[in-house]
């Protein structure tokens, strides 16, 4: 088990660098043919983006706390409560996806708020390309509870692949609609596809995995394994507070205060350090169900031992990059896409 355990961790965090580098060349691609062609629209992206991120608020920490329970019935191979646990799973991602969809539009009249010369913008575009976000931010709940299925049962390298595979994909096809059409609007088309895409392939390679999923007979979840949701749900709450105001709140406050086009700079100053931060990231949730998968067979010293151990690799690897981020500094903030 414990080998099994490291070779999935090893072949999670391979997947997951690799994946992520790709990922971030792409998205890079991208934005330098967004500045080129359609540059007028990057701080209304960047502004957009921060709302509908907000919006997500709702979201409430219910998929780590469903992942967090899936972990001991997928080491024991207890299918029926699986079932029960993406059943409920299932419910409440769909009931957040309409819940979103509603109450973005319903802010809708509101957003002006933050857009400091909204009075000199074409209402008409603002309006329709605020709704695509709120669209592609609402359906992105819908199936999206498969993918925490596979990354809860060590098989992130799955779920990143076909994550990674689209990205690219529809990452080429937003520089050729860029360069070809000028039409930002077919660029956030092909986003809201990429969405789609995603949700619906990891989707079929779940069920493909987990043949269980598509029987009807379905059985309640107990109330223990209720409670305990309901519990950790609470606990992240404040957390998914603090993620929120930290990272979904700066581009608001430029618009607001300075103005569209600071806040579209300042995004591109901001996608070199997320960049970075994703990378790190993926390194650690790739171990992160084997860790779950160790709380559930394993004793309290030896998750102990394993928490510690990651800690501090992660101490080192942040020092690292912090003194790296400290000597090139001056050239990270002065680089400007021309």
């Amino acid at each position: 088990m414990e080998t099994t355990r490291t070779k999935q961790s090893v072949k999670n965090a391979t997947f997951s660098i690799f994946a992520q580098l790709a990922q971030q060349l792409s998205k890079m691609i991208v934005r330098i043919a967004f500045i080129r062609v359609i540059g007028e629209y990057l701080g209304i992206n960047a502004v957009f983006s921060d709302i509908l991120a907000a919006l997500q608020l709702v979201e409430l920490g219910i998929g780590p706390a469903i992942a967090y329970s899936l972990y001991k019935p997928l080491a024991e191979n207890n299918t029926e409560k699986v079932k029960a646990l993406m059943k409920l799973f299932k419910k409440a991602y769909r009931f957040i996806g309409i819940f979103i969809m509603i109450a973005g539009i319903a802010f809708m009249p509101f957003y002006g708020f933050f857009i400091n010369e909204v009075e000199n913008q074409n209402m008409t575009v603002l309006n329709t390309v605020y709704l695509i976000f709120v669209f592609d931010t609402a359906i992105s709940y819908f199936y999206s509870y498969y993918r925490t299925l596979l990354v809860s049962d060590q098989k992130k390298y799955l779920d990143i692949s076909v994550h990674t595979g689209v990205i690219v994909l529809v990452s080429l096809l937003q520089v050729v609609v860029i360069y070809t059409t000028r039409n930002y609007f077919c660029y956030l088309a092909l986003q809201v596809l990429g969405t789609i895409l995603t949700n619906f392939i990891a989707s079929r390679i779940a069920i493909k995995q987990y043949p269980y999923l598509k029987e009807k007979e379905v059985e309640k979840l107990d109330e223990g394994t209720f409670g305990e949701i309901k519990k950790n749900v609470v606990a992240m709450v404040f957390h998914k507070v603090g993620s929120i105001i930290r990272d979904s709140t700066d581009n608001l406050l430029i618009s607001k205060y300075i103005g569209l086009a600071m806040a579209g700079i300042y995004s591109n100053y901001l996608m070199i350090t997320k960049a970075l931060n994703s990378l790190i990231t993926q390194v650690f949730s790739a171990v992160l169900s084997s860790v779950g998968n160790l709380h559930a067979t394993r004793s309290k010293d030896a998750q102990k031992e394993v928490f510690y151990n990651i800690n501090f690799i992660n101490f080192w690897i942040a020092s690292f990059c912090t003194c790296c981020f400290g000597a090139l500094i001056r050239t990270i903030y002065t680089f400007n896409i021309k």
